[in-house]
């Protein structure tokens, strides 16, 4: 028997209602019980929420938390399989270690986020094949929680290497790129948004959010995605929508987090990397400042226009943008279901 923890997580529109889906549908004996078994973790930063599955009395939990330094302690010292998306081991095994935890190397298994919308994507990339009509080369819908410009028209973008703090560094990396987008692509489509803060909606700068069926069919008609990860250097959602819809991705460096193999994209086949290597954690991390685990020195603007120049033939050879778009779809298709979901998730407990 299967036991899904909490019903909420098949209703609401987060990281776990995929997965929640996939188990339901694809297991015999399933059942949902409201009960939580085991007390949600509080820290500073709020509650910790993650989910819970009883398969067939392997206890195990699922981490969707954004930070790598983020842990659900009761979840670790009760859990059988501890899934943890956003996984890098040597944070983990610092993090566990300090708060007094034994790290668990086997315990411990990487997970990555499945957007609620998987399911919607792979309609919108069935209906696809008949639309006629080329759209933008690359797209580039990216949310900021902050928007300079509205106290200072004439800010300077930081210098390379400037170290910056983390909300500094989730503005500029997104605003440059933009900038250095339209350079690089005439008919490139970018917007930054503003994730639903009015308050920092100039219309020149930021803009309000696109209904998220728009933000597909944008994302749907374009040869490439691009995405930004800094400054957690993780992958945000709309990289696996961006797949499911059959659209290859564009991102500044592969993350550094660990995806299980089955679902990790591949360079070359599935993403670019504009500045390859330049993802990296600050050395010498300090587990009690959450800043120190994330890439913070500005990469600059002449580094990112020369990792924009060198693939702007790939991504305007329309053989090579078909080939990778025959890719993600191939990888849309066999990877990207509630069925490969539940037979890996499978294999992972009788392993």
């Amino acid at each position: 028997m299967i036991v899904l923890h909490e019903s909420r997580h098949l209703r609401e529109a987060g990281f776990f209602r995929f997965l929640f889906t996939a188990v339901r549908d694809c297991g015999d004996d399933v059942q949902i019980k409201e009960a939580r078994p085991v007390e949600i973790w509080k820290d500073a930063r709020g509650l910790h929420d993650g989910a819970w599955i009883d398969w067939h009395g392997t206890r195990l939990f699922f981490d969707m938390s954004d930070h790598v330094f983020q842990f659900d302690l009761n979840a670790w010292r009760k859990a059988d399989l501890y899934f943890k998306a956003n996984l890098n081991r040597s944070i983990a095994r610092e993090v566990l270690e300090t708060a007094g935890e034994i790290f668990d190397d086997k315990r411990l298994q990487a997970f990555c986020f499945f957007p609620p919308s998987l399911g919607s994507c792979e309609k919108f990339r069935t209906f696809s094949a008949l639309w006629p009509f080329p759209g933008p080369s690359v797209c580039h819908i990216v949310g900021v929680y902050e928007n300079p410009y509205l106290q200072n028209r004439t800010v300077v973008a930081p210098k390379a290497g400037e170290l910056l703090a983390p909300n500094e560094m989730h503005f500029w990396i997104r605003r440059t790129f933009s900038e250095i987008l339209r350079e690089s692509f005439p008919n490139a489509f970018s917007r930054l948004t503003s994730r639903g803060n009015r308050k920092i909606e100039d219309r020149r700068v930021v803009f309000p959010n696109l209904s998220h069926q728009r933000f597909l069919w944008k994302l749907l008609v374009s040869r490439f995605t691009l995405l930004n990860t800094y400054p957690h250097a993780v992958y945000p959602w709309k990289a696996f929508e961006s797949l499911a819809l059959g659209v290859p991705f564009l991102v500044e460096s592969e993350p550094l987090i660990e995806i299980p193999e089955d679902f990790r994209p591949v360079a070359g086949e599935h993403f670019l990397e504009i500045l390859p290597g330049a993802a990296r954690f600050r050395e010498g991390f300090n587990s009690g400042d959450p800043a120190t685990y994330r890439t913070v020195r500005f990469p600059g603007v002449e580094a990112i226009r020369e990792g924009m120049e060198r693939v702007v033939h790939q991504v305007s050879d329309s053989k090579e943008a078909k080939r990778m778009k025959k890719c993600a779809r191939s990888f849309a298709r066999s990877r990207l279901s509630p069925s490969y979901l539940f037979t890996w998730l499978e294999q992972k407990v009788d392993s």
